[in-house]
């Protein structure tokens, strides 16, 4: 009875050891308790050293020269040094072991992702992990990486622009820029060459001397139109006109001063193209004839005015400046002094030249009697709002309205002077004491034209 119960007792707890044992299998298995992945494979020292060198060195130029090939395409973020040990070492594990890169294939259902190198041979799939590189090996593929990205890359050339957007650039670069100053040559001219009044005995003041006419290279390319073709124009007029129209305006200005004082027959046609372009010259701030200059830290106009023998007065207006508000380094458009009047008894003129060339007329009245002295003359004194005495001695204030000087008075000695007018009916008559009468307005330019010694010369 006892050895039964003792048999009976054994099979029972074998039946519970291995319920309990199958229960427990299940429930790892149900947990994941006990892995299923086939084992991943490794290669050993002895693997590693099956595989040649020299295949290994033929590896590693492939996958870095592919790799810095996709970098300079764009396909990759990273170079070839950065990423070189992860490729090499799974093209080596597929070399070394394909069966284990088999069985990790077939064992991992994934969709395969293709990846090609240089060769166009398809790159190994997802590999089991191995061993770093040796210190040595991973040396020599940096330096092979280092080496290749050290290469100039292949660039493609840039599309090109078309023309019109090329111009449109240039244009808005040009607007930003400072204005050019134009320029046309004409100190040589006025400098070089200076013009000379020749007087004698029996025609005083006939005979103006001009520069040499010489070619020309100041060209500014502009359309003039300011004259109507005419037909039968004059052969001297007709070239005239071509000068202008080719932005010739000191060689035109040349011709037409001699055509105006020389050739009185051609006035008419002379006179309206002399005045314009003399306009252009001295009164316009643009063009420049000369070198503009470029005023100095503490300079007044004054100091300016002086190295050009001109009033400062007419500086100010060339430019259209106020003289107080002159600024360093600002460019003032000048001209070379000074000018010089030249003043017709028969017809009631008084021509201003700055050295021969033609720059303004105005009307004037002359003395009675011939009494205006004729012969060359210096400025000798200038005087605004003057005052006036009589022969019999009479003082008549600056600021009475009797006071038969006007506004300015520009002496030439012995009593005689350039002066305004109370009586702007006298102008172009034979009415005065022996002196120039002008309207004060145009006294007034020719006040601030002349200078202390300017020239004068009164002719008949």
């Amino acid at each position: 009875m006892t050895a039964k119960y003792k048999n009976n007792s054994a099979i029972t707890l074998i039946i519970w050891c291995s319920s309990f044992l199958s229960l427990v299998v299940i429930l790892a298995w149900e947990f994941g308790w006990v892995s299923t992945d086939v084992p991943q494979a490794k290669i050993s020292n002895g693997q590693t050293k099956q595989i040649a060198e020299k295949d290994k060195m033929k590896l590693t130029d492939e996958i870095t020269k592919a790799e810095e090939i996709k970098f300079k395409q764009g396909k990759n973020k990273k170079t070839a040094s950065e990423i070189s040990n992860e490729e090499i070492e799974k093209r080596l594990l597929a070399k070394a072991n394909p069966q284990s890169a088999t069985a990790k294939k077939e064992s991992v259902k994934k969709k395969p992702v293709k990846a090609k190198v240089a060769n166009n041979k398809p790159a190994s799939k997802k590999s089991v992990p191995i061993k770093p590189l040796k210190p040595v090996e991973k040396k020599i593929v940096l330096a092979k990486a280092e080496k290749i990205s050290k290469e100039p890359a292949i660039l493609k050339p840039a599309k090109a622009k078309p023309i019109s957007q090329v111009a449109n650039k240039q244009n808005s670069t040009s607007n930003k820029e400072p204005q050019k100053t134009q320029l046309i040559s004409f100190e040589q001219t006025a400098s070089i060459n200076p013009p000379k009044i020749e007087l004698d005995n029996n025609t005083a003041g006939n005979n103006i001397v001009f520069p040499e006419d010489s070619s020309s290279n100041e060209i500014l390319n502009l359309d003039d139109d300011t004259f109507t073709r005419k037909e039968n124009l004059p052969a001297e007029i007709v070239e005239i006109d071509q000068l202008l129209k080719k932005g010739k305006y000191i060689a035109a200005h040349r011709k037409l001063s001699s055509y105006f004082f020389r050739r009185p027959e051609l006035r008419e046609f002379v006179l309206p193209r002399i005045e314009t372009n003399a306009h252009r010259i001295y009164f316009s701030p643009q063009p420049h004839f000369m070198k503009p200059y470029l005023v100095k830290p503490g300079e007044h106009l004054s100091q300016i005015a002086k190295k050009y023998h001109v009033p400062w007065q007419y500086l100010a207006k060339l430019n259209q400046i106020e003289p107080k508000r002159i600024q360093p380094d600002q460019q003032l458009k000048v001209i070379k002094g000074p000018f010089s009047a030249l003043v017709d008894l028969g017809e009631y003129t008084v021509s201003i030249h700055a050295h021969g060339y033609f720059v303004c007329q105005y009307p004037v009245g002359v003395g009675k009697d011939n009494s205006t002295p004729i012969g060359k003359f210096a400025v000798l004194n200038k005087v605004a709002n003057p005052q006036y005495t009589n022969p019999q001695g009479t003082v008549v204030e600056a600021d009475d309205p009797k006071n038969p000087l006007g506004e300015h008075w520009i002496d030439l000695g012995n009593s005689y002077g350039i002066h305004g007018t109370i009586d702007p009916g006298s102008i172009g008559k034979n009415e005065s004491r022996g002196c120039i009468r002008m309207r004060n307005e145009d006294v007034e330019e020719v006040y601030n034209l002349l200078t202390i010694e300017s020239e004068v010369v009164i002719r008949r």
